[in-house]
């Protein structure tokens, strides 16, 4: 225990809180050392794994072989998990899942004679969800998870049900991260969850701004899905919105509850045009409800990234893409003006 530990525990016991036995914290390796027990635990596992494929190679050519060997991959990545040792013990079991998921990924499309359509990447998310749940690593868990939302947006494109897929994973993250507290023991997962389906709404984000789904993907999808996903993601925005008013006991002037769900209105009508506008939004505001300083930081990037990727898209004319972010701009400025206005004067009058 530290000095500053040992004068806070005196004045808390001054005060009459009771305080047990402080348990000493072994001090964490420097992040150079874990970087190199990192390249460490990657490069010893790709060793392993090359011997193990020039072993098993007449085993893992079958689909059936190569899910038994997937399986015990991913039996013996969980074990290493659990022995939570050090950082090269840690690499060393992300390495040996990731081997895992790609033996079973190509089992499952041997399966289907390589025709990866939407049943694939609906099982392949099914796969990745449980994976993230199931395994004790918080960098797992983040990764899985973002390739379950991957999957999920690629099986819901290549199906036609959704056009623009994140709206399902932007609602489940505002749940997760408004929720994160609500068990302690499993509040380090939800982290690590919230964190992946940040990540997996970002990279849904960046496939549909750019066009690389039509070009991977192509498929038929009607043009009113739009709306269905862009209607989900504004119910994360007025969800996040209420879970912040009722943190507060809606003691703020109504006026500002009006004008911030009328901006989210807003917001939602122009996210027609600027693709994964509310979601950055969703980011952006959800960092700030839940004081993430890193979530906050991918909103602000979303939101650049949507406004340059939109003013760059060449099939809308530079009237209707000055227009658009010209509205952007004014329920922006607006909703600054009325926020200083009416918050100011409460200010002032405490």
């Amino acid at each position: 225990m530290t000095q500053s530990s040992h004068d806070l525990a005196d004045r808390l016991q001054a005060a009459g809180v009771p305080v047990g036995p402080v348990q000493p914290v072994e001090p964490e390796s420097p992040w150079f050392v874990k970087t190199l027990l990192a390249l460490s635990g990657w490069l010893a596992s790709l060793f392993i794994l090359g011997f193990l494929g020039l072993a098993l190679e007449s085993v893992v050519r079958e689909a059936g072989g190569a899910s038994v060997v997937g399986v015990i991959c991913l039996v013996c990545a969980y074990g290493l998990f659990r022995l939570a040792g050090n950082d090269f013990v840690e690499h060393l079991g992300l390495a040996v899942s990731l081997a895992g998921q790609l033996l079973i990924a190509w089992a499952l499309s041997d399966q289907l004679n390589f025709d990866l359509n939407s049943l694939f990447w609906a099982a392949l998310c099914a796969i990745q969800l449980f994976l993230a749940i199931a395994m004790p690593n918080f960098i797992h868990r983040v990764v899985t998870m973002g390739f379950a939302c991957l999957a999920f947006g690629v099986a819901m494109y290549m199906s036609g049900w959704l056009a623009s897929p994140a709206g399902v994973p932007l609602l489940a993250l505002v749940v997760l991260w408004l929720n994160e507290f609500r068990v302690p023991r499993w509040a380090r997962a939800f982290q690590a969850l919230g964190y992946g389906l940040a990540l997996g709404v970002v990279i849904i984000g960046l496939f549909l701004r750019f066009g690389w789904a039509d070009e991977i993907w192509p498929s038929q999808i009607p043009q009113w899905t739009t709306w269905v996903d862009n209607g989900i993601a504004l119910l994360a925005l007025v969800l996040l919105l209420v879970a912040i008013f009722q943190r507060v006991d809606w003691q703020v002037d109504s006026k500002v509850i009006t004008l911030a769900f009328f901006a989210s209105i807003g917001i939602g009508l122009l996210s027609l045009e600027i693709v994964g506008l509310v979601p950055a939004v969703v980011l952006l505001v959800l960092g700030f409800a839940v004081s993430n300083r890193l979530l906050m930081g991918l909103g602000i990037a979303a939101s650049l990234l949507a406004v340059s990727s939109y003013y760059y898209w060449l099939e809308v004319t530079l009237l209707i893409k000055a227009a658009t972010l010209f509205g952007l701009g004014a329920v922006l400025l607006l909703v600054r003006w009325a926020l200083v206005r009416w918050l100011g004067r409460e200010v002032n009058d405490a």
